[in-house]
């Protein structure tokens, strides 16, 4: 079932992988350009692997509204994960669609393929975020960015906690956190469309990604994979511990309530 699911969306997850190739590249380039080729050459660095990932995830404090502050958009946030919403839109209300739903003539139990459906969203959630890590660590093979974990300057982010900080929080944080909000998401967002149906599913699925963007509440997990919402890297924040705790529940309940709400569904209609 499984391979399956792979196999009718692969479009869809080949478009994700190259749409991400295509924003982490942008903006090593930018970050690169920044420090190395528009500076002069006595100031010129080449940033490491660290700073590069840093770059792409730092995303925005919490968003004060103040008239001294500047307005910050997280640009590569919303990017990454409004393109993780399109490409997994639709692909479960098309099921249900007339003929669709013989699919589940041919499966003892709708479990089954919801279960299958729901890994298909977690290969795309990886999918992204390898094509981002990818992508950077090439970039930084060809123009020479160290790897080493003592290489990190701090250029994206000013440096409020030694790095890499007690049990190497700011790396596992930099790993982990951005990929356990993106399955959470991908998880969220079926099941809103399987509820919801597709246009409403994707509409509340934004909103909540939007909100993460510009409001500090750690049950909105999409903003932890902006690392300058982490305590790992400003010393007050959203710990490691509240990451997986969230993005946990979340998944989980996506997929026991959409599996509950699926074996009650009448599919004729």
């Amino acid at each position: 079932m499984l391979r399956l699911e792979v196999a009718t969306n692969r479009k869809r997850l080949l478009l994700l992988f190259s749409i991400s190739v295509g924003i982490a590249f942008v903006m090593c380039v930018s970050f690169y350009s920044w420090y190395y080729k528009k500076a002069l050459v006595e100031d010129r660095i080449i940033p490491s692997f660290w700073d590069q990932l840093v770059y792409f995830y730092r995303g925005i404090p919490p968003f004060t509204p103040s008239w001294q502050e500047s307005f910050e958009m997280p640009i590569a946030y919303l990017i990454t994960n409004l393109v993780l919403l399109f490409a997994l839109g639709n692909t479960t209300a098309s099921v249900f669609e007339p003929y669709g739903y013989e699919i589940f003539t041919r499966i003892p139990n709708r479990s089954v393929w919801w279960l299958a459906h729901c890994l298909m969203a977690v290969i795309a959630a990886i999918v992204e975020q390898t094509a981002i890590i990818g992508t950077i660590t090439v970039f930084c093979l060809a123009v020479g960015g160290p790897f080493a974990i003592c290489d990190y300057r701090g250029l994206a982010i000013p440096e409020l906690v030694s790095w890499p900080g007690t049990g190497y929080m700011q790396v596992l944080s930099l790993l982990l956190s951005p990929v356990l909000a993106a399955i959470a998401l991908a998880l969220l967002q079926l099941l809103l469309e399987l509820v919801a149906g597709d246009t409403l599913g994707l509409i509340f699925a934004i909103v909540f990604v939007v909100s993460g963007a510009f409001l500090d509440e750690p049950i909105l997990f999409c903003g932890h994979a902006m690392m300058q919402r982490l305590s790992a890297f400003t010393g007050d924040g959203i710990t490691m511990k509240q990451t997986v705790l969230w993005t946990g529940v979340i998944s989980a309940l996506s997929i026991i309530v959409g599996a509950r709400h699926l074996s009650k569904k009448d599919l004729i209609r």
